[in-house]
């Protein structure tokens, strides 16, 4: 993919930024859960990288630069009334619990500062010509053109055109106008940009939750041939007696549901598939005891004949 301009002029992208994908929690979930298991994630990187550029370049040019300044000063001045609120604290001897407090405030607000003052540096300029920029220019054209305007207003409606600074007023008449319409392209191309930008992301995430999908779904055809592994030499007897399924068959299951939700969330499938594919023969067995024929308590088995269980009830009966 090619860079974009600002992302360009502005790398290294700062450990501070937080890019979309890293916000989802669905997301860090996932990619905790492949990572477990020892599943190549190079699928998932690249996109997620290229996203992660995306995001930043975004992130300055739609005007959070001008934001992330702005909460930098907010920032610091929260942080000098924290060191301020402390040493009053520590000077009038107040309990210990308070000063602790106070310090653990000091503490998070020089954090907010750091993280501030790292995504500022890391924009550099950026500032100055982001869509914030582009609105206040085009914003005080417009408002130059209105100020002309109105100066010659009075002579128009009283049709007096004899006088010598109307040329004079008209010819910045003109220039204004012309100023307001270059504010207002740019300020147009920047819209332009901000959606081409938005959609490059939204594809890139979407690739991204994608390649994290089929990882998930490796992580499951693996849980799919353990449990085949734990079912193969009593098929025939469990099939007849599935109340009789280990219960770690059924943890495992319930650990693929899991995995099947994480990727409903990603808006990917073929997690379940993946499991079905791998468990084979096993699956029907493991289906049938969580559908209520039995109730693993220990070393017994309790006939259940109510409704079927979900898979964390099982679980907490287990455990």
């Amino acid at each position: 993919m090619t860079k974009t301009k600002e992302v360009a002029a502005h790398e290294p992208i700062p450990a501070e930024y937080t890019g979309q994908l890293e916000t989802y929690p669905a997301v860090q979930k996932g990619r905790a859960i492949v990572k477990a298991a020892g599943i190549d994630t190079s699928g998932y990187d690249k996109p997620a990288r290229e996203a992660r550029r995306v995001g930043w370049a975004l992130h300055l040019h739609g005007g959070a630069a001008t934001s992330d300044r702005e909460a930098l000063v907010r920032t610091q001045i929260a942080l000098g009334e924290a060191r301020h609120r402390a040493e009053k604290l520590k000077a009038a001897k107040a309990d210990e619990s308070r000063i602790l407090e106070a310090e653990a405030s000091v503490r998070s607000a020089e954090k907010n500062v750091a993280r501030f003052e790292a995504l500022v540096n890391a924009a550099g300029d950026a500032h100055l010509h982001d869509q914030h920029a582009r609105r206040a220019a085009r914003d005080q054209a417009a408002a130059a053109l209105e100020t002309i305007r109105g100066r010659l207003a009075p002579y128009r409606m009283a049709r007096i055109f004899d006088d010598p600074r109307l040329p004079e007023w008209e010819l910045e008449e003109l220039e204004a106008e012309r100023h307001l319409a270059k504010a207002e392209a740019e300020w147009q191309a920047g819209v332009v940009e901000l959606h081409r930008l938005g959609d490059e992301l939204q594809k890139l995430t979407g690739k991204a939750q994608s390649a994290l999908g089929a990882e998930l779904g490796t992580v499951a055809g693996g849980l799919g041939v353990k449990v085949r592994g734990l079912l193969q030499g009593d098929l025939e007897f469990l099939s007849a007696n599935p109340h009789r399924c280990p219960p770690e068959a059924v943890a495992i299951y319930k650990q693929v549901q899991e995995l099947a939700e994480l990727a409903v969330q990603l808006d990917v499938g073929g997690v379940m598939q993946r499991f079905a594919k791998a468990a084979d023969a096993a699956l029907p067995i493991i289906e049938s005891a969580i559908g209520g024929r039995a109730l693993p308590l220990g070393n017994d088995w309790v006939q259940r004949t109510k409704e079927p269980l979900s898979p964390s009830s099982i679980m907490g009966a287990i455990l």
